[in-house]
């Protein structure tokens, strides 16, 4: 998810970015709800699929990611400020929901800040979700901001290059995945 908004800050701009953060956001908000909510159930389940889970998940991200090499780019002219918002963000919530060890993450976060699910009260709870989404929000938001920033700075050829060598990295996590 990383690379991919990467590369849609670079060459659409921080709002294209964003929007492709927009599904890592929600995937990460509903990993945190899950972890609180539904914490033994989803845990079983999860560890129970968790090979098929990858297999399927790995393929998912090297399709997206043979997606992004075979997209032809506009000039960057023409491309400033248009990305397909809706398309971006079902996209990178996708790839976030076919990452099981995202959910592993946020349980071992949970876990090691000593609390157990079960004792918070529904407000603790959704305080602790809204937290993870805010925190969520502020990084991507900075990322496509610092990333975005940088794009006035390269020449188009070189953006384009850093887009294939994008796509490629997210090929080889999917097949590594």
């Amino acid at each position: 998810i990383v690379v991919m908004t990467f590369q849609k800050s670079l060459c659409y701009g921080r709002k294209a970015g964003m929007a492709c953060a927009s599904g890592a956001i929600a995937s990460d908000t509903v990993f945190a709800a899950m972890a609180l909510f539904a914490y033994s159930l989803i845990s079983n389940l999860l560890l129970e699929y968790s090979k098929h889970i990858e297999i399927v998940g790995g393929l998912v991200i090297v399709i997206l990611g043979m997606a992004m090499w075979l997209k032809r780019h506009k000039q960057l002219s023409e491309a400033q400020g248009f990305s397909n918002i809706l398309y971006d963000t079902g996209k990178s919530m996708l790839m976030g929901f076919s990452n099981p060890g995202s959910f592993f993450w946020v349980l071992a976060a949970f876990a090691a800040s000593g609390f157990e699910a079960g004792s918070l009260t529904a407000l603790e709870s959704a305080i602790i979700v809204l937290s993870v989404a805010l925190g969520s929000f502020i990084y991507w938001y900075a990322f496509t901001w610092f990333v975005a920033k940088g794009r006035d700075r390269l020449q188009e050829d070189t953006i384009l290059k850093i887009s294939k060598i994008s796509a490629v990295a997210v090929i080889l996590f999917g097949i590594f995945f």
